[in-house]
C-alpha cells in the first residue's frame, strides 16, 4: 500500500508519469491508445513492488509495445541510466 507521498512520486514524469506526459516520448501515441490503463498498472504495480525499476521499465515497455504494434512509432525513451536496455532482451530498441 502507497502513502499519498508515494503515489505523488510514482505519478511523476520521472516514473508512471511518463506514460500520460503530453510532452514525453509517449505522446505521440495518446490519440491512438489511452495511456490510462496503463498508467494505473504501473502505478499499481510500483505501489505493490516499492517503487521497483524493473517493473516500472517493464509497464512503460508494454505501451511502447502496443503503441508500436498499431503502427506508432514511439521516440527513443530509454538510455543508459533510464531503463537501459539489456542485451539479454528480445525487444528491439525503437
Amino acid at each position: 500500500a502507497c502513502t499519498e507521498t508515494d503515489k505523488q512520486v510514482i505519478a511523476s514524469s520521472n516514473f508512471c508519469g511518463l506514460l500520460t506526459d503530453t510532452s514525453g516520448p509517449f505522446e505521440v501515441c495518446h490519440a491512438v491508445l489511452s495511456a490510462s490503463g496503463y498508467f494505473d498498472t504501473c502505478l499499481y504495480d510500483l505501489c505493490e513492488l516499492g517503487l521497483d525499476r524493473e517493473a516500472l521499465c517493464n509497464s512503460l515497455q508494454s505501451y511502447a509495445d502496443a503503441c508500436q504494434a498499431l503502427g506508432v512509432q514511439i521516440p527513443v525513451w530509454r538510455n543508459a541510466t533510464f531503463c537501459r536496455k539489456s542485451e539479454t532482451e528480445k525487444h528491439p530498441i525503437f
